[in-house]
């Protein structure tokens, strides 16, 4: 409530890490009890549960049929254009694959990778995008999960993307953050000396990502370093205020700069 009050509350059989998606009326979440909810949000009714073979630590994405975005975890807040009759619900589970699922719960298609799925992934131009622990970074049609192409880092890959003039940007835990292009070729990276574990977000043409070697850091769209700023171990990812130019950023050492 617009007073901090309590309106609702569920509770699955395990722990929620992700953050909901919310489109139109319903709320989307996946949970440790390896289940994938859809809920009704002013009533908390459960619409339906989708079961996966492991924990999902996921953020989900929510496209319309033409692979349009209406769900986007890496902005300011969330947002929904609406009730949406048909789309697609996208998010990784720990069983090491990745879900599509119709609004109305039933599988579409899944792909499964060699390790983890922790992403929330991107989609852009019918293509969906994410990583995987087992250190490839992955694209594959959003409609039907056939693959595209991967791409091999050296280190699990828990960064949700980011794309800006058709170039996909996302750290690794190999403590690079990569630039690709569509095609799924290298265009540069940059090397940290730790994780990269959260997402980049770009504002105009800057890049804003933290590592946990307690850095700050802002580099053009070529990947070349603006500044960068010391706060304490990153632990999610930026955010600008809507209404200031500021750069809000939490850290492990429970300050928010």
């Amino acid at each position: 409530a617009d007073d901090g009050s309590n309106i609702w509350t569920f509770e699955p059989g395990n722990v929620i890490i992700s953050s909901p998606a919310v489109v139109g009326d319903y709320v989307y979440f996946g949970s440790y009890d390896t289940n994938f909810y859809c809920l009704e949000k002013h009533e908390k009714t459960l619409k339906w549960k989708f079961r996966t073979y492991s924990h999902i630590g996921s953020t989900p994405l929510i496209t319309d049929n033409n692979g349009n975005e209406i769900s986007r975890p890496l902005s300011t807040r969330l947002h929904s254009k609406g009730n949406l009759k048909e789309g697609i619900v996208h998010f990784g589970s720990l069983d090491n694959r990745h879900y599509a699922l119709s609004l109305n719960g039933d599988l579409l298609w899944n792909f499964k990778t060699n390790h983890f799925v922790a992403t929330c992934p991107t989609v852009y131009k019918n293509v969906v995008y994410f990583g995987s622990y087992d250190r490839y970074f992955y694209a594959l049609k959003a409609n039907s999960g056939d693959f595209v192409w991967r791409y091999l880092t050296n280190g699990g890959n828990e960064s949700s993307p980011n794309i800006k003039n058709d170039t996909i940007f996302f750290g690794s835990v190999d403590g690079f953050i990569y630039s690709l292009r569509l095609d799924g070729f290298m265009k540069w990276k940059f090397m940290t000396n730790h994780t990269v574990g959260c997402s980049p977000i770009i504002d105009n043409d800057n890049i804003f990502v933290g590592s946990f070697d307690g850095y700050l850091y802002s580099l053009t769209l070529d990947g070349e370093l603006i500044w960068k700023f010391r706060t304490g171990y990153e632990f999610g990812p930026p955010k600008f205020s809507d209404k200031i130019n500021e750069l809000i950023t939490p850290t492990t050492k429970k300050f928010i700069h």
